[in-house]
């Protein structure tokens, strides 16, 4: 997979909380992005798309990231003209999640190997989004159209 090119729009400054990285965490994380979403005008028909990419990302940095759990995780929302950005930020093991090869969707869930599909599906759901390892931390940097 490879990552789906940045946008040249210009953001409002991020705002950001962090959490820990804990599955129980995950509706204070949704209810955090998606009224940064709403106050950024996001459409509401949008708005699963938004959920269930904040629910993969999390979740998977929560199962994977961190060999000794929990760690943190920073999450930062951004308002560009067209774009909401959600940026994820831990300081796990280094993991770029756009590198795996994409499910063969011809095959039968039995006969797929595990893994990968929601991220796949998050790359289908989402405008733009990157990864890269800076400083010990992972970010993976996504963007949905606010339209």
């Amino acid at each position: 997979m490879h990552a789906i090119p940045l946008t040249n729009d210009q953001a409002v400054p991020a705002i950001e909380r962090v959490f820990p990285a804990r599955v129980e965490e995950l509706s204070r994380v949704l209810a955090f992005v998606t009224a940064e979403a709403e106050k950024a005008g996001l459409v509401p028909s949008r708005r699963p798309y938004l959920e269930f990419a904040l629910e993969e990302i999390f979740i998977n940095i929560c199962r994977y990231a961190y060999e000794v759990p929990p760690g943190e995780v920073r999450i930062g929302v951004e308002d560009a003209e067209t774009l909401l950005r959600v940026v994820f930020t831990d300081t796990g093991q280094p993991f770029d999640p756009l590198e795996r090869e994409a499910p063969d969707a011809a095959l039968g869930l039995e006969q797929r190997s595990e893994g990968g599909l929601g991220i796949f599906l998050t790359m289908r759901l989402v405008h733009e989004i990157s990864y890269m390892r800076e400083h010990g931390r992972n970010m993976l940097r996504l963007g949905i159209s606010k339209k």
